[in-house]
């Protein structure tokens, strides 16, 4: 008797094993043709579209046009090969299915493996997803071999929770390089993007990323630029109704014509902004879709506009925090916030009642040789200018002195009036913004604004 009950088990096991991919199989198209109407239903332009169901397996594929420019779009050719489940094996042993993709851009191969499909997905019972991306290390000549492309292994990881409610992931490149046959050159080495993203409250997607690079050079014709230790860092948050946001760019070094300037430090962030109001104008960018950046930023501007009290309505704060930036004459600093009180669209048309209703603060400090070379190059080109439409022949030397003075002139009457204080080499100011008034290093500045436009006008 157990071992008829023991056959029986089997039988059933086997039974189920061998329906299994099948059964999955149907639930595996309706989640793959779900992917692709979200696609279709952010604006792309779907067409090849296949797909062709076996017991085991399944073959798929589709074309999406990407709009790249005012009158043209790049096709990208989508090929998949989908293993029904339970059992998957890599990258995970059990789902519903996995999907084995390929990349075309017209019928140069983008992502396209060497015996083994460079992006595999793994899609969980429940609709969730782990991808995980292996690209070989290759070279390519293109444009008739004008062009010589070498890349690293490309690697990285997404997974994403059922329903959007949040990704995390990570993609790593440690080399691209790009030659021309007459010298020129960019290269960039360690990129790495980690990040992760979640739905808040109100439907938006909030979250952390961070993007490094390690370095970013190029050279043409004489001229080289490069970049090392490029990190930038974004987080956004909602709390109690209200987002708010901060970027973080760092750079250890800049050389430019054999000119290095750093380290360098960037703080940019905003707070105070209504979720509800943010989350209708992602819908309205949502809706838009893949279309053209003309009809986007179009779109764009009518969702700020619709939505613009609403986003007035909390007195949103929008701040510089930290600016720093060492050049071979002295360090660089500077700070700026704004801040909103009870400012509304329709006061916008009048600025002074406008300005009253924005406050600010900002700070300033610059070495004085700095900043006293940057006025005499802007001399120079303005007066250079005016020579050359005049028909005059532009007399480097003299434009040179003339420019000189007029800058060293311009920092003495700055100092002179107090709005720039002298602190060692450095020129420093600090300033504020309220109700309506401009003072600069305790020094109130009377300001010009322009009047109210008269009705007609």
């Amino acid at each position: 008797m157990r071992a008829k009950t023991l056959t029986i088990l089997l039988g059933a096991i086997v039974a189920l094993s061998a329906a299994a991919p099948g059964l999955l199989g149907m639930q595996a198209q309706r989640q793959y043709d779900r992917y692709v109407d979200q696609l279709a239903g952010a604006g792309y332009q779907i067409t090849d579209r296949t797909y062709a169901r076996g017991w085991f397996s399944s073959d798929a594929g589709f074309t999406a046009s990407l709009p790249v420019g005012p009158d043209s779009t790049a096709a990208l050719h989508f090929r998949n090969r989908i293993a029904h489940g339970p059992f998957l094996g890599e990258p995970r042993a059990f789902g519903l299915a996995r999907i084995d993709s390929e990349l075309r851009v017209g019928d140069a191969p983008l992502l396209v493996g060497d015996g083994r499909a460079p992006v595999r997905t793994a899609v969980g019972l429940l609709g969730d997803t782990y991808t995980v991306i292996d690209l070989p290390a290759r070279q390519l000549a293109l444009e008739g071999g004008a062009l010589q492309l070498e890349s690293g292994a490309l690697t990285g990881e997404l997974r994403t929770a059922a329903g959007q409610a949040g990704a995390d992931g990570y993609l790593a490149l440690p080399l691209l390089r790009l030659r021309g046959n007459e010298g020129e050159s960019v290269e960039l080495t360690g990129l790495r993007l980690d990040g992760g993203m979640r739905r808040s409250a109100s439907g938006l997607a909030l979250g952390e990323w961070r993007m490094a690079v390690e370095g970013l050079g190029g050279s043409q014709a004489g001229t080289e630029l490069r970049l090392a230790g490029l990190e930038v860092v974004a987080r956004s948050d909602e709390k109690e109704g209200l987002v708010e946001g901060s970027a973080d760019y760092r750079l250890r070094q800049f050389t430019a014509d054999g000119v290095t300037y750093g380290p360098m430090e960037l703080r940019v962030a905003v707070s105070r902004l209504p979720a509800e109001a943010l989350a209708r104008i992602q819908q309205a960018m949502d809706d838009v879709g893949a279309t053209s950046d003309e009809l986007r930023a179009q779109a764009a501007g009518l969702a700020l506009l619709s939505n613009a009290d609403a986003l007035l309505a909390q007195d949103p704060v929008v701040a510089l925090e930290r600016l720093q930036v060492d050049t071979p004459e002295g360090r660089v600093e500077g700070q700026i916030e704004l801040r909103s009180v009870g400012l509304r669209l329709a006061q916008i048309k009048d600025a002074t009642s406008a300005l009253r209703r924005v406050e600010g603060k900002a700070s300033l400090r610059v070495p004085e040789v700095l900043l006293t070379r940057f006025l005499a190059q802007d001399a120079a080109m303005r007066l250079a200018a005016a020579s050359e439409e005049a028909g005059e022949t532009v007399d480097e030397a003299a434009v040179e002195a003339s420019s000189a003075e007029a800058a060293r002139e311009a920092v003495a009457g700055l100092v002179g009036q107090e709005l720039l204080v002298r602190d060692g080499g450095q020129l420093a100011a600090t300033a504020l913004w309220r109700n309506g008034l401009l003072t600069v290093n305790g020094k109130t500045v009377p300001l010009t604004l322009p009047s109210a436009p008269k009705p007609g006008n």
